[in-house]
Formats: C-alpha cells, sequence, structure tokens
C-alpha cells in the first residue's frame, strides 16, 4: 500500500502530539513548580514537544519512496479515424469589366482526386460586394461578385479552394 510522505508525517504528528498532550496536563497536575515559576511546566512541555516534531522531522526528511517495478504494456488503442492528407490550395484569378449593378463569377477546381475542404473569395476593387462563396459540389469552390458602384469597374477577382485527400 502506497502511503504519502505528507499522511505519514500527519498521523505520526497527531501521535506525538497526543502523548505530549498526556504527558503534559500529567506533568501540570501532578508535580509541583520546582523554580516557583508558574509557567516553567508548559515551557518544559513546549520545548519537550519541539524537540519531538523535530525528530520526527529529521525521520520523515530521510524516508525516500521508491516506485516500484514498470507494469506490463497495455493493449494497443484502436485504429484513429482516417485523416486529411494531399493539402494544396487552388488559387484561381480572373480579371473582369463588371456594369454597375451586373455580376461576376469564377470557381477554383481542386486536382483530381482531393475534395474541397473550404476555401474563399476576394475583389481587388472597391465597390465590388463578394455575393456569394460556397462549394458547388465536391471538388469545386464557386464565387460570385456584384459591382454595387454607380460606375463600371474593371478590377481582379478571385476564387480560392482549400484541398486534400479524405480518406
Amino acid at each position: 500500500m502506497l502511503v504519502s510522505k505528507r499522511m505519514l508525517a500527519m498521523s505520526v504528528m497527531t501521535i506525538v502530539l497526543m502523548l505530549s498532550t498526556t504527558n503534559f496536563a500529567m506533568a501540570v497536575t501532578q508535580s509541583p513548580n520546582p523554580d516557583g515559576q508558574p509557567f516553567q511546566a508548559l515551557w518544559n512541555a513546549i520545548n519537550a514537544i519541539n524537540a519531538k516534531i523535530a525528530t520526527l522531522q529529521t525521520q520523515i526528511d530521510n524516508i525516500h519512496l521508491t516506485p516500484g517495478p514498470q507494469g506490463p504494456p497495455g493493449t494497443p488503442g484502436h485504429q484513429g479515424p482516417p485523416g486529411v492528407s494531399g493539402y494544396e490550395m487552388i488559387v484561381n484569378t480572373n480579371n473582369v469589366t463588371i456594369d454597375p449593378g451586373n455580376e461576376a463569377a469564377i470557381t477554383a477546381k481542386c486536382s483530381p482526386g482531393k475534395s474541397v475542404l473550404g476555401g474563399g473569395a476576394s475583389a481587388e476593387a472597391g465597390g465590388i460586394i463578394v455575393r456569394f462563396s460556397a462549394p458547388d459540389d465536391y471538388q469545386t469552390w464557386d464565387a460570385g461578385f456584384r459591382n454595387v458602384a454607380p460606375v463600371q469597374i474593371t478590377t481582379t477577382i478571385r476564387a480560392i479552394a482549400i484541398c486534400g485527400i479524405v480518406q
């Protein structure tokens, strides 16, 4: 059974204090004070307790707990779920001119055998908003843009597909 140093120390100190208290009570009630000082018996009992505590503390400090032998290896765990490999980011850009209120779209397509995991869209000019940015199917990411400015805008639009092999 494993016993921690702290538990052992507390148990031993409790026993010492109980015994010391009994000795102190006997000293106060049975023996007259030899020096005539009213608290000498109490002082002697406290000093005796402190000496016993110091001795116990030294003994506790000298206790060396050693670990037992290593146990046998456990059983192997279950196979983890398949992961993602072959990460790639496909960026498709196009220079477009969009009239006021009109839209343009662009698609980024993953390499063969890879699936789209996420994506995004951006336009370089102000006055153009991203209307949608979403997967179209398991391999492509579509992005749509609208010109909300009162003038025709020429800009670069971009669709980004984050791709990988999903097993």
